[in-house]
């Protein structure tokens, strides 16, 4: 009997409700990046953006989409350097309802970035440019406003590493979706 209890549990977790059906959806976000480099000389924060489009298959989906995080200053005895980090995300998501509105999501994929430095000094500046993939990885719940609607609170991190730098920015935003 516990046995049909848990496969019946099973099967209805794996059926998508009317929120969860398949269709295509657009998500943006906005909130605040928080930078670490790894050698733990640089922490930093500055404002984040970002936006995707995909197609959720039931629970699950993929998606498209573009993260800015904004710019990171750094101070050094022979002057300052600002990185700017943007980015390419691809990536899987699953979104799985807590409730008849509320829901938690998960998101990674592959983070192809793309950073400029500018590094000024007494003397003339150096510039210069870098780009690579590294992962990218995400959790976040929502409240389905309908069945088109929803907003959300999320945080993203993401793992950068440059030829010049290594860091971790963990963006933490409000979002809001809406599906097709």
């Amino acid at each position: 009997m516990h046995a049909s209890r848990a496969l019946l549990a099973v099967a209805a977790a794996l059926v998508p409700t009317a929120a969860f059906a398949d269709g295509w959806y657009l998500d943006g976000r906005l909130g605040g990046a928080y930078y670490n480099d790894r050698e733990g000389t640089q922490d930093d924060r500055d404002a984040a953006y970002s936006f995707a489009g995909g197609y959720r298959f039931g629970k699950f989906g993929v998606e498209l989409g573009y993260a800015d995080q904004g710019r990171l200053s750094t101070a050094y005895l022979i002057g300052d350097a600002d990185s700017e980090i943007d980015g390419v995300t691809l990536g899987v998501s699953a979104r799985l309802p807590v409730s008849d509105r509320w829901h938690v999501d998960a998101r990674a994929g592959a983070y192809l970035w793309d950073s400029s430095v500018d590094i000024s000094s007494s003397g003339p500046g150096v510039a210069f440019t870098d780009d690579g993939v590294d992962p990218y990885v995400g959790v976040g719940f929502g409240y389905d406003l309908g069945k088109r609607w929803s907003l959300g609170m999320h945080y993203d991190y993401y793992a950068v590493e440059a030829d010049a730098f290594e860091y971790d920015s963990g963006v933490v935003s409000l979002g809001a979706e809406v599906r097709f």
